[in-house]
């Protein structure tokens, strides 16, 4: 059996972490996979990994085709929804259609949901990262029958192994972890941080991960006068160790599918303040972090964290309870794998 991990993204980031795990755990068993996307910093990674590789110009029907005939794939995972829709307009394997994410969209009728749930007579299985997607999206019970919630492999062993790799580092306050983009919602953690430094004059931020909306986030960062609470690290291979160095793990995010960082953080003990969206409801509850409603919310978390020392030693020790329960990689892998067969053994 041959299977085709298609993303539509150049980067590495959550959906490409997945997929590169599951062709790890693929080969380990004997089954033979690819990881299809458009060319750039992923191939880097790609090659450190030993992963077999198909670039692509750009994620397109005739680049996909000409990539079904070089591969004559048995199955196309497809991750997320433009590379499923492309996958469905364009090819005759079966398509297995994997979504790590629940965007704005799902909730309403228009162009983008309407194409989703008519490509979806194409696939054979749906993967969901959580719940949460299936509950917004307008069009859920035309595609319930074929969905299947996954969740996403967390690897706790992994993460405090990779967390105590020397790396000279401070102590913080305040973590953030992810992509500098829309759906992370960075723009609001500054604004969060700005008010708790009212509170905390020596305030420590650390900020890891890059994206479109750094440059912006920076002149921002400068506005408020944050240039010295606020530590720009850029994207890092390896974030664990300044995670295991910070007190709170905050994550502002207008959306989530699953919630990976967040799931992490709770392995290193750290208790998380989020926004109470998609699958972050799934992870984090009252005993290891706070659900918040608004930026008012964000900020009295945090601010409750920073100032009891009992409530955050009893939620760092129920968010490391919370991240055993959730270690689930053999778990995982059981699923993809009988899945993989079932589509199989159907064609």
């Amino acid at each position: 059996m041959k299977v085709v991990h298609i993303l539509n993204s150049d980067k590495f980031s959550g959906a490409e972490r997945v997929a590169i795990l599951i062709i790890h755990c693929l080969y380990q068993q004997g089954i033979d996979a690819y990881y299809v996307s458009p060319r750039g910093d992923i191939e880097r990674r790609l090659k450190e990994e030993n992963i077999k590789y198909y670039p692509v110009d750009k994620m397109s029907p005739a680049n996909m085709r000409k990539m079904q005939k070089d591969l004559q794939p048995d199955i196309v995972h497809a991750h997320d929804y433009t590379t499923s829709v492309i996958c469905a307009l364009s090819l005759k394997k079966p398509i297995l259609s994997h979504l790590h994410n629940n965007s704005p969209w799902i909730k309403r009728p228009c162009f983008y949901s309407w194409l989703y749930a008519i490509s979806a007579v194409r696939y054979k299985k749906i993967f969901l990262v959580s719940d949460a997607i299936l509950k917004e999206y307008i069009f859920a019970k035309w595609i319930a029958k074929k969905c299947a919630v996954v969740g996403n492999p967390v690897r706790t062993n992994e993460i405090l192994k990779k967390s105590r790799e020397p790396v000279e580092c401070a102590e913080y306050d305040i973590i953030f972890v992810g992509r500098l983009s829309e759906p992370k919602n960075p723009f609001l953690l500054l604004d969060v941080v700005y008010e708790l430094k009212k509170y905390f004059p020596g305030l420590r931020v650390c900020m890891i991960g890059d994206g479109e909306l750094r440059s912006d986030l920076e002149c921002r960062c400068k506005k408020l006068g944050l240039e010295d609470h606020v530590v720009w690290k850029g994207f890092l291979e390896n974030p664990f160790p300044y995670v295991l160095q910070s007190k709170v793990f905050l994550i502002p995010s207008l959306w989530e599918g699953f919630g990976l960082a967040a799931a992490e953080a709770l392995a290193l003990g750290k208790p998380v303040v989020c926004t109470n969206v998609g699958g972050l409801r799934n992870i984090v509850d009252k005993n290891c972090g706070f659900l918040c409603e608004d930026k008012d919310g964000l900020i009295q978390a945090c601010k409750t964290l920073l100032e009891d020392v009992g409530l955050y030693e009893t939620m760092s020790s129920m968010a490391l309870r919370k991240a055993k329960k959730m270690d689930n990689e053999m778990y995982y892998m059981k699923k993809i794998v009988e899945s993989y067969q079932e589509i199989h053994n159907k064609r």
